[in-house]
């Protein structure tokens, strides 16, 4: 199995990072393109490029995004490719980050079925409209290319991408699930006030922008989940 790694980053010249680099690309066991992305006008903007770019000609049988922080064991190949032959209709995976609180919070593990297991694969199914994060997604590269292209809406940080690309897979017909088995380690860079900043007013400004790119794009919360948060809000104000 052959697998195309792409990484989107603004962190090139930050302490530790060609080190995490390097630990990334020693747990390639398998077959990999490994390609960093210049992601100085948005993780989104680099994706979409990547699109274009490097997955619409990667004859690779896994088509990899991750974060620079996410660093998984010399496993992780192994689990993916085994996925992909033991659940043939799941279109995208993620990586079970672990089992601290803050890592279950992260993955939305109260949306996530109970663990099974096929073949040799253990796993836990996102339950619809759930979603994979964006730090780690392992697609089949046919379901990536027919995700598409990110809509960016005017801003550098895209509150919904990874929602966006969820539901897009989920759309598409395919399931989605967390793969056991794998330690990830995720390293904490010293990153600018200016980038925090930035990153923290998209954030704000992008919640109502979010449901409406979503809305537009045909993805919107089904009519349970509407009605769920806006139970939860009202008991905030409560």
């Amino acid at each position: 199995m052959k697998f195309t790694v792409v990484i989107a980053t603004i962190r090139e010249d930050l302490p530790g990072f060609q080190e995490t680099m390097g630990r990334i690309q020693a747990t390639f066991d398998y077959p990999t393109e490994f390609h960093l992305l210049d992601g100085h006008q948005g993780k989104a903007q680099a994706l979409n490029k990547a699109a274009d770019d490097i997955l619409a000609v990667t004859d690779a049988d896994c088509y990899v995004t991750m974060d620079d922080d996410i660093v998984p064991d010399a496993n992780w190949q192994r689990v993916v490719s085994q996925a992909f032959i033991d659940l043939p209709q799941f279109g995208a995976f993620g990586l079970w980050m672990g089992d601290e609180a803050d890592k279950l919070e992260y993955m939305g593990a109260h949306l996530l079925d109970i663990e099974s297991t096929v073949g040799q694969t253990r796993y836990r199914r996102l339950r619809p409209p759930h979603h994979l994060f964006g730090g780690f997604i392992a697609y089949r590269p046919d379901v990536a290319r027919q995700v598409g292209k990110i809509p960016l809406g005017n801003v550098k940080y895209q509150l919904w991408e990874d929602a966006w690309r969820g539901r897009r897979v989920t759309k598409l017909g395919w399931e989605m699930a967390f793969l056991m088995g794998v330690q990830v380690d995720m390293v904490e860079y010293e990153d600018p006030q200016a980038y925090l900043d930035m990153k923290q007013r998209d954030i704000e400004s992008g919640r109502k922008r979010s449901d409406r790119v979503l809305a537009e794009s045909g993805l919107g919360d089904p009519a349970l989940l509407r009605i769920r948060k806006w139970v939860a809000k009202m008991r905030g104000r409560a």
